[in-house]
């Protein structure tokens, strides 16, 4: 923990567990808006679960759906959106699907009420009037943007994900029901489970943690070492896709407040410069950046590993820590992740130009390790080469 001084806030209502979208109708009317825009992508509408929501509303409750969002959303992708709720006179939003989803959606939210561009509001709190108030329904257990109160935008003129942060930006809901993940394929499941123990991880080596982040950031990371396996192996699994979408809401729980470290400072510029998908690009960053930071932090990283499921017995806190390593390597092993950026379609020309782009989050400087340019290129090459 950062010294005894911290602050920490959730401002979204979860509500969790089978058939719970069947509550939308009435959060709906409590919310007072007089149209609805589904803001969703064809992935997700093709497979029905905006379907299975908007049955519920009857005559009473009038829609519209967007099913054009795009992975590693755009500023021009942001636009049309905004512009499909403003031409529907739409007034509550509600966001069925993953973090490109529900990003999408909570800049929608805020660019409906706020002039301008999203490029005017990257940053922390650069609106002044509350967005449309967000119902979060997550289809997938990854992002942690059900509760969460920043956003990613990716800027194709600087090849960058911007970060769109602000206090408001919190969904007023998130709807945790695990039908709505059951139908996520093995490979989604897998490595949006792997975005989810980044969060955690991250959090909770975090130099912002502190007690309340520990004890989400920690359960997080016992829940995705006990059921992701399951769950991606069999998505149609209730009990383990409860847990993971509770795990990846405590995890947002905790780095929406902790912030995050390398990790999340080098997948960024994956997606943004080779549009990677990010729970993919986080699961092949872990365990190089886990090893280059479990020097610092040998306590917290051998309880890493016991909460992965290792035994640690007799070790020492250094062996503690590497086990850690060997904890998240197992996992990918497990899951068919390989550990290396070599066949992602990223390019290793590409380094320095992303370790820049990197140091431009503002994520290093949560990071427990001090970290500077020199030591990302060092972990992009590592992970280009498979050097664990």
């Amino acid at each position: 923990m950062n010294g005894d001084i911290f602050e920490f806030g959730v401002a979204t209502r979860i509500i969790s567990g089978p058939g719970t979208v069947q509550q939308v109708p009435d959060i709906l009317k409590s919310l007072g808006g007089r149209k609805v825009l589904i803001v969703t992508d064809r992935g997700v509408d093709l497979a029905g679960l905006p379907t299975l929501v908007t049955n519920l509303f009857g005559k009473d409750i009038p829609f519209s759906v967007y099913k054009d969002v795009e992975p590693n959303p755009t500023v021009e992708n942001v636009e049309k959106t905004k512009a499909f709720c403003r031409d529907q006179s739409c007034h509550v939003i509600i966001a069925i699907g993953g973090g490109s989803v529900i990003d999408t959606a909570k800049s929608v939210g805020l660019l409906m009420t706020n002039p301008g561009s999203i490029i005017d509001y990257e940053g922390f709190n650069k609106f002044s009037n509350m967005p449309l108030p967000l119902i979060a329904i997550p289809t997938t257990t990854g992002s942690g943007s059900e509760v969460t109160r920043g956003q990613i935008v990716t800027d194709k003129k600087r090849n960058f994900k911007m970060i769109i942060s602000g206090h408001a930006l919190f969904p007023r809901f998130a709807i945790l029901d695990p039908i709505m993940v059951t139908s996520s394929p093995p490979w989604l499941a897998a490595t949006t489970g792997m975005d989810t123990l980044t969060h955690a991880i991250e959090a909770f080596v975090s130099i912002k943690a502190s007690l309340f982040t520990d004890a989400l950031s920690y359960k997080a990371i016992e829940l995705v070492g006990q059921n992701l396996r399951l769950f991606a192996a069999n998505p149609s699994d209730l009990h383990a896709a409860m847990a993971m979408q509770a795990a990846c809401a405590m995890a947002g729980g905790a780095f929406t407040n902790a912030r995050l470290g390398n990790v999340h400072a080098m997948s960024h510029p994956l997606g943004g410069h080779y549009n990677l998908p990010h729970g993919l690009a986080n699961a092949v960053l872990l365990p190089y950046v886990t090893k280059f930071n479990c020097l610092v932090k040998p306590t917290k990283f051998g309880m890493i590993a016991r909460a992965l499921g290792e035994n640690t017995e007799g070790l020492s806190p250094r062996e503690e820590a590497l086990k850690s390593v060997y904890a998240v390597t197992r996992l990918l092993s497990d899951l068919g992740i390989s550990p290396t950026l070599k066949n992602t379609g990223a390019k290793e020309e590409g380094i320095s130009a992303m370790a820049e782009d990197a140091v431009k989050t503002g994520l290093m400087e949560t990071n427990p390790r001090r970290s500077t340019v020199d030591d990302i290129k060092e972990l992009y090459k590592q992970a280009f080469a498979g050097d664990l």
